[in-house]
C-alpha cells in the first residue's frame, strides 16, 4: 500500500516550480482568462535570448501567486492525476484518484492543510486531524509537503538544479502564445531527469509542465515515470476552510 502511494519527489517537486493563470482550458471545464492577459496579437512569441532568465523570471512570478489550481496526471505506480488548489500563505486542498488494490474501482484520498493543522479523508472514511509529526504518509501528504517545501525555497536555489536549459519553439496552448523550454532537472543524488515547460508569452508565467519519460518499462522491467501538469485559476477567489 505504502508503495504503491509514494510520489516520484524529482517528478512532482519539478511540477510544483511553475505556476500558470487561467486562460488554459482547465480538465473537464471551459477556457478561462486571467484580467492580467493582453491581446494575443500584441503577445510576443520571440525568447529573451537568456533561458535561464526567463525561467527564473516565471519562478518569481510563481511566488507572488496569491493562489491558483493545477491538474497533476501520472503515469508511475498505477497512474491517476491529482487535483489540488492553494491560497497564500499556507492552505492546500488536495485531491488524489488513483487505481484501488480491487480491479475496476478508484482509490480516492483527500487532504486539507491550513497552517500547521492537517486534515485527511480516504475514501469512504470520514474526515480525521493528522496530528504533526504523526508521520502517516499518503500520495496526497506527499504533494502536500512536496509544495509547501517548494514554496519556502528561493529562486536562486531553484535554478541550481537546472540543467541545460535551452528555448525550444513558440507554440499555440488552448488558443494561447507560449515560449517553450526543456532543461534536465538535477535529483538530490545527481541524477537528471528531462522536462520541457510552456511559459505563456503574455504574462510570463508556465501554463504547463511536462516531467519525465515514457510510460513504457525498462529494460529490467521497472515502469519508467512522466507527470503532465496543467495549471488555472491564477489569482482566483479560492476559499479553503478546515473540513471538520
Amino acid at each position: 500500500m505504502n508503495t504503491r502511494l509514494k510520489l516520484n519527489g524529482l517528478l512532482v517537486g519539478a511540477a510544483l516550480l511553475a505556476v500558470s493563470c487561467s486562460g488554459l482550458k482547465t480538465p473537464g471545464g471551459s477556457s478561462t482568462r486571467s484580467s492580467n492577459d493582453a491581446s494575443t496579437s500584441k503577445a510576443s512569441t520571440q525568447a529573451s535570448g537568456d533561458p535561464r532568465e526567463d525561467l527564473k523570471k516565471a519562478f518569481t512570478a510563481q511566488l507572488a501567486a496569491k493562489s491558483f489550481r493545477y491538474r497533476l496526471e501520472f503515469s508511475f505506480a498505477s497512474g491517476g492525476h491529482a487535483d489540488a488548489e492553494f491560497v497564500a500563505p499556507d492552505r492546500y486542498h488536495i485531491t488524489i484518484i488513483g487505481q484501488s488494490p480491487m480491479p475496476g474501482n478508484e482509490m480516492r484520498q483527500e487532504m486539507v492543510i491550513i497552517g500547521k493543522d492537517t486534515f485527511m479523508k480516504i475514501a469512504n472514511m470520514p474526515w480525521q486531524r493528522t496530528e504533526e509529526g504523526s508521520g502517516k504518509t499518503t500520495m496526497a501528504t506527499t504533494i502536500a509537503r512536496m509544495a509547501q517545501q517548494f514554496r519556502n525555497e528561493d529562486v536562486a536555489q531553484r535554478m541550481m538544479k537546472y540543467e541545460d536549459v535551452k528555448f525550444v519553439s513558440s507554440e499555440v496552448l488552448d488558443g494561447s502564445p507560449t515560449l517553450v523550454y526543456q532543461f534536465k532537472l538535477k535529483g538530490t543524488e545527481g541524477q537528471t531527469t528531462p522536462g520541457k515547460i510552456w511559459i505563456s508569452a503574455t504574462d510570463d508565467l508556465p501554463r504547463k509542465i511536462e516531467q519525465g519519460g515514457s510510460s513504457a518499462t525498462n529494460p529490467d522491467g521497472t515502469s519508467k515515470s512522466k507527470l503532465i501538469v496543467t495549471y488555472y485559476d491564477y489569482n482566483a477567489n479560492i476559499k479553503i476552510e478546515p473540513p471538520i
